[in-house]
């Protein structure tokens, strides 16, 4: 199984409602992607320093589901609403 993690610091002056309209949206597309065995997104609860603002963790089958959602028309329309929010997005994908 492969664990994709996201973390996502959003720009300065998103709102919470425009974040969780986000994150909301984001559940409701990534539930219809029968690749996804597992998805979670969810806000930072410390809100330390060095903390990121929001993360996804994805699990998949194999290194070519995780390739074949990359480029899934649903996962696109999050991807691009996620960089329309974010200042740096950073991600790691490892074996489980």
């Amino acid at each position: 199984m492969i664990r994709h993690v996201v973390v996502f610091k959003l720009k300065p002056g998103v709102s919470p409602a425009r974040r969780d309209e986000w994150l909301e949206m984001s559940r409701q597309v990534h539930a219809e992607i029968d690749i996804v065995r597992a998805y979670n997104i969810g806000v930072d609860l410390l809100r330390l320093p060095r903390s990121y603002d929001v993360a996804v963790v994805a699990d998949f089958d194999n290194l070519e589901d995780v390739r074949a959602y990359a480029d899934h028309p649903l996962h696109l329309s999050a991807v691009e609403l996620s960089r329309e929010l974010s200042e740096r997005i950073v991600s790691v994908d490892f074996e489980v």
